[in-house]
């Protein structure tokens, strides 16, 4: 089940938990746990990734990739560990909001593609989440011409966003 929630009203039902503390290291925008000991690997020389909007999950940080390269910027759906960082989505040009149902079942976020802007139109995909791969993601709301933001999963496993 799917809500669209007018600008200025926030259900009752959200409620968000830190569950992992990370960040970015300043010297090389790495992604660091408690000790400043380096959690993400090395990027190429010519490159430089960030990593943003973090989630922990069965041990994993799921997160955005984003990635400087050539005077371009991509993004991703990535999945960082001791083992290295596992893409779990790249179809997009431009990723944002990532939510993990509070079961791990499912994944929600928004995408959208250039030369969009958000407010201009973006979609909210959500796919199930089997063997920590994304499995037949699918647009639940949003469009070219249509802006939807902010995805969040309420208690009941609905899914609540701005519209």
């Amino acid at each position: 089940m799917m809500t669209a929630i007018k600008p200025g009203i926030r259900p009752s039902s959200i409620s968000a938990s830190l569950l992992a503390l990370v960040g970015n290291q300043n010297s090389d925008v790495r992604v660091v746990g408690d000790e400043p000991l380096p959690f993400s690997p090395v990027p190429p020389e010519e490159e430089e990734h960030r990593f943003i909007e973090i989630h922990e999950f069965n041990g994993d940080l799921w997160c955005i990739r984003e990635k400087y390269a050539e005077g371009q910027v991509t993004s991703a759906l990535v999945a960082v560990s001791e083992r290295g960082v596992r893409m779990l989505g790249e179809a997009q040009q431009f990723y944002a909001h990532p939510r993990i149902l509070s079961d791990g079942a499912k994944l929600a976020w928004i995408c959208l593609e250039n030369p969009q802007m958000p407010w201009d139109g973006t979609e909210i995909k959500v796919a199930v989440i089997q063997d920590w791969q994304l499995i037949a993601p699918t647009v639940v709301a949003g469009n070219l011409e249509e802006s939807c933001l902010n995805p969040e999963w309420g208690l009941d496993d609905e899914l609540f966003f701005y519209q």
